[in-house]
């Protein structure tokens, strides 16, 4: 429409011609204030999280859940910057050079820059980009960056019977309280995600925000243990072979020390190494998958119980029998009278199929 006032200006009147210079007026005026908007836009967007925190009550609902989420946020502190800075919460302000003691659990993530952890238990570590680092309830600690870097860092402070339970168990401890894990985009948006649900408080936001500490706690654990075997890759390449070994043999009465021999390493260092990776012990493993074989056989042929006892390699019927009621709830002659009711009951009554018309 400007470009269109402006070619018929000589055929304008005087009015006409303060009236379109007032529209340029304006529409230059209109567009450096979008201008502005947009940048104004990016910034936020771009620093979106710059100070981001959300503390978050919970009820005796939500206690009974296992697990509450009691804080989530993100903030950047800049190269020379005071830390904590000023905008952080009260109730969780500290100075570095004492340290503190929280009543709950926190996950922090450092994404950018680096700095220093200490723990009563844990020490000193030196904390980089790419770190997780879990504080515990009742447990001195200290944290900051380092001037020359500042630096980013997402957390979310949580408690619960459920953590306690893992910690319980070993699979979370004070003495270990650093997870090398690297960026990754898919922590970064769990933290965000759990800052969104907490700013909106939606109904059992809660239960929500327990899933994303799941998420976020396994994640940390499967990572940082699958980078430490990569920096050693033979451990996976070894666990993988013996895992085939093992399911291609499962009718073969071969023994854990053959197993690793096959593997062409000690049997001490091939329990150490698959039980570590796994979770469990090599025998337990193949065990498992011979239970898992007699359910097929149990379902799929008319071996008796004793013929499959023995075609596994198991030492007796009643040694097999006892080793199946602990791993299916039931002893195998139930397994296979159950499982030959419910396909007859299947029979009787056809799943439905959707009719059709010529």
């Amino acid at each position: 429409m400007t470009r269109c006032a402006a070619a018929h200006t000589a055929t304008l009147s005087h009015n006409d011609l303060n009236h379109v210079s007032l529209s340029r007026q304006n529409a230059n005026f209109s567009s450096f204030c979008l201008a502005v908007w947009k940048k104004l836009t990016t910034f936020a967007a771009e620093n979106e999280h710059y100070v981001s925190i959300k503390y978050i009550t919970e009820s005796e609902r939500d206690l009974q859940w296992g697990l509450s989420v009691c804080s989530a946020g993100f903030q950047s502190v800049l190269p020379g910057e005071s830390y904590p800075p000023r905008r952080h919460g009260v109730t969780y302000l500290f100075n570095p050079s004492r340290g503190r003691v929280l009543q709950e659990y926190q996950l922090l993530y450092i994404v950018k820059g680096r700095g220093t952890l200490q723990t009563a238990h844990g020490g000193t570590h030196a904390i980089e980009a790419g770190t997780m680092f879990l504080l515990f309830p009742g447990e001195w600690h200290s944290y900051h960056p380092d001037a020359a870097t500042g630096w980013d860092e997402y957390w979310i402070g949580f408690k619960g019977p459920n953590i306690d339970n893992r910690v319980a168990g070993g699979f979370l401890a004070p003495q270990h309280p650093v997870f090398r894990v690297g960026v990754m985009q898919t922590a970064v948006a769990l933290y965000r995600d759990a800052i969104a649900a907490a700013s909106r408080e939606e109904a059992y936001f809660q239960l929500l925000l327990c899933g994303i500490v799941n998420h976020l706690l396994g994640l940390m654990f499967v990572t940082s243990v699958n980078l430490d075997y990569d920096r050693d890759s033979n451990v996976p390449e070894l666990i993988r072979r013996s895992r085939e070994y093992m399911q291609n043999n499962i009718e073969t009465p071969i023994s854990m020390p053959d197993v690793a021999m096959a593997m062409g390493v000690s049997y001490s260092s091939f329990r150490r190494l698959f039980k570590h990776y796994t979770g469990v012990a090599p025998s337990h493993y193949f065990t498992n998958l011979r239970l898992h074989r007699a359910k097929q056989l149990l379902l799929t042929t008319t071996d008796s119980i004793k013929e499959i006892c023995f075609r596994l390699q198991f030492e007796n019927p009643e040694y097999f029998a006892t080793l199946f009621k602990r791993h299916t709830g039931q002893r195998p002659s139930d397994f296979r009278r159950l499982s030959a009711q419910t396909d007859t009951t299947d029979n009787q009554h056809p799943t439905p199929h959707a009719s059709t018309t010529a």
